[in-house]
């Protein structure tokens, strides 16, 4: 599997990734946050037995599927430095697995994701197309309701 694949990653495509990472490294726990207005399923992944946590989130925005595409490949590396009791970088992962748990949004905003890419058809594609000027969605940030994620965070 190649996480630095250049080639744009779809929900449906991330879902198998995700599959596949937890079928190689059973210490990785799958989880479902939650579902997309449109219905997709956001994952969460697992990593650690500590109380204390720490969350990384990929993809707020339509246009960075990519990051969902780095933040699997340090996960992977995580799972394999765990599984190998390497020390990468100086790390002991195995002793921070043991006081944290990694959580792990690889993709916040698959509806976006979908739309950026022209592979979405939903009741609110109307909605959108007044949104966008002349229904250009190459650089559509936000989700299928038309709100930027990533700006309604609470201050």
């Amino acid at each position: 599997m190649n996480y630095l694949d250049t080639a744009p990653l779809t929900p449906e495509a991330l879902d198998g990734e995700i599959t596949a990472l937890c079928t190689r490294y059973p210490s990785l726990a799958r989880r479902t946050l939650g579902k997309s207005i449109l219905g997709r399923d956001l994952p969460l992944l697992l990593l650690g037995r500590g109380k204390g946590k720490l969350l990384y989130v990929a993809t707020h925005h339509a246009t960075e599927w990519l990051t969902s595409r780095l933040l699997l490949a340090f996960l992977s590396e995580l799972c394999g430095a765990a599984e190998a009791h390497a020390h990468p970088y100086g790390i002991d992962v195995e002793f921070l697995l043991g006081q944290r748990m990694l959580c792990f949004v690889p993709m916040l905003n698959p509806d976006g994701v979908a739309i950026h890419l022209g592979m979405c058809d939903d009741p609110l594609a109307a909605r959108r197309l007044r949104m966008a000027e002349g229904g250009d969605f190459t650089h559509w940030q936000a989700n299928a309701r038309g709100v930027d994620l990533n700006h309604n965070y609470a201050v």
